[in-house]
């Protein structure tokens, strides 16, 4: 659980640090920037073989939700309620600036 800016980045540091091959990160597009932030310190990846899974949660989300228009309710709870279980690995480029 993150308390203030840039804790993500600082928690998966300490979890790629400490071994752990795996990051899941919950949260919007904030959280999950933190998290891929990171990976990495000074421009160099901590562990280049660790993944990221990602599960968005975000504030947008929940709110379309509750959506009054039964359209965008109906597609944000179909989308949150997808497995999770399947095998999506994908490899991404990360450009450090």
């Amino acid at each position: 659980m993150t308390t203030g800016p840039m804790d993500a980045a600082t928690i998966t540091r300490h979890a790629l640090r400490d071994g752990f091959g795996r990051v899941i990160a919950v949260g919007g597009d904030g959280t999950i920037n933190e998290v891929v932030n990171g990976f990495f310190q000074n421009g160099i990846a901590i562990n280049p073989e660790a993944e990221l899974a990602l599960l968005t949660y975000a504030l947008a989300a929940t709110s379309a939700e509750r959506s009054d228009r039964p359209d965008v309710g109906r597609i944000a709870r179909e989308d949150r309620q997808r497995p999770y279980t399947a095998d999506r690995r994908r490899a991404a480029d990360v450009r450090l600036t």
